[in-house]
């Protein structure tokens, strides 16, 4: 093992301590504050969500109707919608990355054997260019996806929404986003190739936050234009 592989170990190793440190020190912080405004005991009331669902029922302790969505109904649906779908999501996901890396290897012979032309290297960064293509993109689906599962799961509080929400794009973006970097480091040993890959991803993810931060500035400026439109021909109708 050479002396950047040592430290890049025991970096890792002081990071980790530093985070439980930091988490065991910041809750004791978090009493103490607590203890300092008098708010130790003192339970969060949280309002209904305003897209909290349900039907009327009279409550047992407040005597008023309230909106009441039954446990059980939200169990099935995260039993045989959430769970399947974020399931598919993942393999499809898994299953397309090995399947970009492992032509990546392909064209890596090929090049190298001479059956392909270099093209300017640009033979050599397609797979990487896809293969980051298909993360930043699947990236935006799984957020699509999970923010339509947590809305149809119908929470009451807002924090359990947030929790669940973030639940699920944790899960997803563990293997959209790392699986692929593991998958290079761990079992090819090619680290040149996990670089340039790190490098295109981070390039890819760029481009394509730029292009939507734009599709969304030509689209606000389209409504305005057609919004002025319509005034104009509003405003020559009265004349």
């Amino acid at each position: 093992m050479e002396l950047d592989d040592k430290l890049f170990v025991i970096n890792a190793f002081l990071n980790i301590i530093w985070a439980i440190g930091f988490l065991i020190f910041w809750r004791r912080r978090q009493a103490e504050l607590a203890f300092k405004w008098n708010t130790l005991d003192m339970e969060q009331i949280e309002a209904t969500r305003s897209a909290y669902t349900g039907e009327l029922r009279r409550s047992s302790v407040t005597h008023q109707n309230e909106v009441y969505y039954p446990s059980w109904k939200r169990l099935l649906f995260r039993l045989f919608v959430t769970i399947p779908m974020i399931g598919i999501n993942i393999v499809l996901v898994s299953f397309l990355i090995l399947l970009i890396i492992r032509f990546q290897s392909w064209v890596d012979r090929q090049l190298k054997d001479g059956h392909l032309p270099h093209l300017m290297s640009l033979t050599e960064l397609f797979p990487k260019i896809l293969l980051a293509l298909v993360t930043t993109i699947f990236s935006d689906v799984y957020k699509s996806v999970c923010r339509w599962l947590t809305i149809k799961e119908n929470y009451r509080e807002q924090q359990k929404h947030d929790d669940q929400m973030v639940g699920k794009l944790f899960a997803c973006a563990c293997v959209n986003s790392y699986f692929s970097v593991f998958y290079i480091a761990l079992f090819t040993h090619k680290y040149i190739r996990l670089s340039h890959q790190l490098t295109t991803i981070f390039v890819i993810k760029q481009f394509w936050g730029n292009i939507k931060v734009k599709k969304f500035a030509l689209l606000d400026a389209f409504k305005g234009f057609v919004g002025q439109l319509a005034m104009l021909d509003l405003s020559i109708s009265i004349l």
